[in-house]
């Protein structure tokens, strides 16, 4: 039973006794067990029973209203679950390949959310997070036990600067992401390799090598010194063949994993 169901029952069961049916037993009881009850008596149990009503509808309104009102609000917040399926195998990978190039690329806003782990100089350490990305502009939050709090990135690629803010009011600015994460974070990531990277496709007109799987995707790409290896590939929407899981090396010393629990796609 989903969220928002439950909350839809609560207001239902709720709003029964708002109108009072739970006094229908008490005035049965009260009111019309005494068979020779004369009729004026009869009448002021019901005056009574009637103002008890009142004070009850009254004294639980504004529980019912809040009740109503997160009802919304949670409904407002849930996530719409992309459509994903299993991919097939392809007879002819290479061929497969072009054309999931060209659906990939043209993939340019999404939202993504999951955990990220971070193995460096052998010690580990994660963290949840959220990327929203509109074309050029990129919005990153990381939460979690990394220690920071709430930390969000923002920028865009075009004006070469990115803001830092974090969850206490603080903010820093810099003109990368990769030098503000790495003064940060103490290990970085560039943007501009990762808007590709995380769709499965590498960096136009850089020197790259790559593998392919059985379903036409790439398993193993090797650019810019990082070496990345992707699985748990899904085609979601019907549309696009997109990782869960990619796993970032970059020399001996460091290695980020990135699992995405949610896909949204042109939110």
């Amino acid at each position: 039973m989903s969220i928002f169901t439950h909350t839809l029952q609560l207001i239902e069961s709720k709003y029964i006794s708002l109108l009072g049916f739970p006094y229908e037993k008490r005035m049965n009881k009260n009111m019309w067990q005494n068979s020779t009850c004369q009729k004026h008596t009869k009448c002021k149990a019901s005056k009574s029973v009637k103002w008890s009503i009142g004070v009850y509808a009254l004294r639980n309104l504004s529980y019912f209203i809040s009740v109503s009102f997160m009802a919304i609000f949670i409904s407002s917040c849930t996530t719409i679950s992309i459509p994903k399926s299993p991919l097939l195998t392809s007879q002819n990978p290479e061929s497969q390949w072009q054309n999931y190039q060209r659906i990939l690329t043209t993939l340019t806003t999404w939202q993504v959310s999951g955990v990220v782990g971070v193995v460096m100089n052998q010690k580990g350490e994660s963290a949840n997070f959220i990327w929203k990305q509109n074309k050029n502009s990129f919005w990153i939050q990381i939460y979690g036990p990394l220690g920071l709090g709430a930390t969000t990135f923002e920028g865009d690629t075009n004006t070469q600067e990115v803001t830092l803010k974090r969850s206490n009011g603080e903010t820093v600015k810099a003109k990368s992401l990769q030098i503000l994460m790495q003064s940060q974070l103490g290990w970085s990531i560039p943007i501009a390799g990762l808007y590709y990277w995380v769709r499965g496709l590498y960096i136009p007109n850089a020197a790259h090598i790559l593998t392919l799987n059985e379903y036409g995707l790439i398993q193993n790409l090797h650019q810019q010194g990082w070496m990345i290896d992707y699985s748990r590939y899904m085609l979601f929407a019907h549309k696009y063949p997109l990782a869960e899981k990619m796993i970032f090396r970059y020399g001996e010393d460091l290695k980020i994993t990135l699992i995405i629990k949610i896909w949204q796609l042109n939110p």
